[in-house]
């Protein structure tokens, strides 16, 4: 192999990357928009149970991780050492989603259903892992130059819009269509499969020929590997912010169905949903091009913190809501996909440039292990989100179910569901901008790195 010197790649190149996000996606939006609601409204788990087990299981991640993020990079093949592991990984990502929905412990108090569901999911994002680590790995060892991995990510980001489209939408439109409950929930799974497991495979299979970053791997002690990580301020700090960024947005989404039953109060929640979640979709898929006119005349640091004042202005005003202001929830929805488009882009443009920052002291190939951390802790925010709004639920509290239905609830549950989906994370996110702001990397810094 050797290193890619030209600084921008052909747009066969760009897609044949992109690809894979829309899979990835698919399974992720699916994961938070449903799992919690899935677990409390069909299997009868209480809130802050169900938020817990979803928090539990990514233990697991924060191991797993940064070890397949380093075996990765001492993988030597054929295809190199992200392809074999994204291929493997992506079958087996498709078929543990739909394991996760089989319940086969149907008539098991809701505890045991709980710990097969948590098991099926961690077998499922450990597969998430063996793609999506080696994957964002790939961005640094694609291309050297700092404005073409803001594009690259953008085309990334593009298929993933398509994916949160094909995953939000569609996955409580078929549970609705088939009659919810479990039933649905079963028949949703099975269809995702080769939505989710073949888009990996085309990235694979376009991208075995093309040539990436050279690198010697080397073996590494967990203390030499930490070491290494914590070594690279930026990176941390970014790590750090994105965790909780991540959770602030899963917390929304999370109880974006409960918003439709309660706040919206619709008669078909899951079908509210598939109407407003398109809206959110297509303003994030339309403003990635805007955003990455405002960095290029401006910075990421610059572009990303203004994408996040307006994400917390959308969801802050999802306080205001109500079954008055349903047609008002598209415009939000709208704001929301503006800002949330942002997020989409530049805090995986910038991990990649805090990857090469890693170059100014070390010369080993981290990309796998730095991708890995932060998959780790990506998945940790994911699952923040739901344990919020689970225990916040709980401790006000709502009442599960066991057939699909939303019971109804008292006021301070609701007014708990409203203040965990608008306000909190409208102020924590707004919070973390102050880091992004202060963002040490400048252009001059990496052009040449």
């Amino acid at each position: 192999m050797r290193l890619i010197m030209s600084t921008r790649l052909t747009t066969s190149i760009r897609i044949a990357y992109g690809a894979s996000d829309l899979g990835v996606n698919i399974l992720v939006i699916a994961s938070i928009l449903i799992t919690f609601t899935y677990l409390t409204t069909v299997l009868g788990v209480d809130a802050g149970i169900a938020g817990t087990l979803l928090l539990a299981a990514k233990v697991w991640d924060v191991i797993s991780d940064p070890i397949i993020g380093r075996l990765s990079d001492q993988t030597q093949s054929k295809y190199g050492r992200r392809l074999p592991w994204m291929a493997i990984g992506s079958v087996l990502m498709g078929l543990g989603f739909a394991g996760m929905f089989l319940a086969p412990f149907s008539n098991s108090p809701a505890t045991v259903q709980g710990v097969y569901f948590v098991i099926a999911l961690m077998i499922t994002y450990t597969a998430f892992t063996m793609v999506g680590v080696p994957y964002g790995a790939m961005t640094p060892e694609l291309t050297n130059d700092y404005d073409e991995r803001s594009s690259l990510t953008a085309w990334r980001m593009t298929f993933g819009s398509v994916g949160l489209l094909i995953g939000g939408a569609g996955a409580p439109l078929l549970v609705s269509i088939f009659g919810g409950g479990l039933e649905g929930h079963r028949i949703m799974g099975l269809v995702f499969i080769p939505l989710i497991t073949l888009p990996t495979l085309i990235t694979v299979f376009f991208l075995r020929n093309v040539p990436l970053k050279q690198a010697t791997p080397e073996k590494l002690s967990f203390k030499e590997q930490w070491a290494l990580v914590k070594q690279n301020k930026p990176f941390v700090k970014l790590a750090l912010t994105y965790l909780v960024q991540a959770g602030m947005m899963a917390q929304v989404t999370a109880g974006l169905l409960l918003a439709c039953a309660y706040i919206f109060e619709a008669q078909d929640a899951n079908a509210l949903l598939t109407q407003l979640y398109p809206v959110f979709v297509l303003s994030t898929v339309l403003s990635l091009p805007f955003w990455l006119k405002v960095a290029k005349k401006t910075s990421k640091p610059f572009a990303f913190v203004w994408g996040g004042i307006v994400f917390t202005l959308g969801a802050g005003s999802m306080y205001f809501m109500s079954a008055a202001t349903v047609n008002l929830g598209f415009i939000v929805m709208m704001i929301i996909g503006f800002g949330y488009s942002a997020y989409m882009i530049f805090p995986w443009s910038m991990m990649a440039d805090a990857i090469t920052h890693a170059k100014t002291y070390t010369d080993k190939s981290l990309e796998g292990l730095f991708n890995g951390w932060w998959t780790a802790l990506q998945k940790v925010g994911i699952a923040l989100g739901p344990f919020i709004i689970g225990w916040m639920l709980q401790l006000s509290g709502y009442q599960s179910s066991t057939d699909g239905s939303f019971p109804p609830q008292s006021e301070e549950a609701l007014y708990a569901l409203r203040l965990s989906i608008s306000i909190i994370p409208a102020v924590v996110f707004a919070l973390t901008l102050i880091i992004i702001y202060r963002w040490p990397l400048k252009r001059e810094d990496l052009t040449n790195a």
